[in-house]
C-alpha cells in the first residue's frame, strides 16, 4: 500500500490498482487474468470486464468481455454479456442488453436509443433502430434501422431489417416476412416474404 500526498490524494494498493481521490477515479487493473476492472468518475460508470473504452458518458454499467467497447458518448445503458452493446457509440443510449452479442451492432451504433434485447445475439445488427423489444435466442437479429417492435421468440423476425411496428411473437415467427405494422402470433407463422 502506498499513500501518495502530492496536493492530490492518491492511493495506490499493490499493482495495477489505483485510486484518485482529486479526480474520482478508480482504477483496479488485473493483468494475465484477462479481466479488467474499471471505474471512473466521467459520470458514474461501471463496467468490468476486458477491451473497454469509454469517454463522456455516464450511467452505464457493463459486464463481460468487449461490452460497450466502442462508448465515446453513449449513456444510461446495461450491457451484460460477451460483446453487448459493443458498438454504441456516441448518441445510443437507454439500452438494456442481455446475452451473448444482444444489441452487439454493427462497426457504429449512432442513434439506437430505448431498446431491451434478451437472448443470444437478440437484436445483435442493431445500427439507429429505437424502441425495440427482442427477446429469444436470435430473435430481430436482422433489425438495423427498424423502430418499435416487439419481437419475441428464438429466431422470430429473422428477416426484419429496416421494417417498423411489428409485433413477433413465437418460434420463427415472420422469419421471412418484410411488411410493417403487423401483429404475427405462432410458431413460423406468416412466413411470407414481401407481404406488407
Amino acid at each position: 500500500l502506498t499513500l501518495e500526498n502530492t496536493g492530490v490524494t492518491s492511493i495506490v494498493a499493490g499493482s495495477g490498482v489505483s485510486i484518485d481521490q482529486g479526480t474520482g477515479a478508480v482504477t483496479v487493473t488485473a493483468t494475465g487474468g484477462g479481466v479488467t476492472f474499471d471505474y471512473t468518475d466521467s459520470g458514474t460508470n461501471l463496467i468490468i470486464g476486458e477491451s473497454l473504452t469509454y469517454t463522456t458518458q455516464q450511467g452505464n454499467v457493463g459486464l463481460g468481455e468487449g461490452v460497450l467497447e466502442n462508448q465515446t458518448g453513449s449513456s444510461y445503458n446495461t450491457a451484460i454479456g460477451y460483446q453487448s452493446l459493443q458498438y454504441s457509440i456516441s448518441g445510443a443510449g437507454h439500452n438494456t442488453a442481455l446475452g451473448y452479442r444482444a444489441l452487439q451492432g454493427v462497426s457504429t451504433v449512432t442513434a439506437g436509443n430505448h431498446n431491451t434485447a434478451v437472448g443470444y445475439e437478440a437484436g445483435m445488427r442493431i445500427l439507429s433502430a429505437s424502441n425495440n423489444v427482442f427477446i429469444g435466442h436470435q430473435a430481430g437479429d436482422q433489425v438495423t434501422h427498424g423502430n418499435s417492435h416487439v419481437i419475441i421468440g428464438d429466431g422470430a423476425g429473422g428477416a426484419a431489417t429496416t421494417q417498423y411496428e411489428n409485433v413477433i411473437i413465437g418460434q420463427l415467427a415472420a422469419a421471412q416476412y418484410l411488411g410493417n405494422r403487423s401483429v404475427i402470433i405462432g410458431k413460423s407463422a406468416n412466413n411470407i416474404a414481401n407481404q406488407t
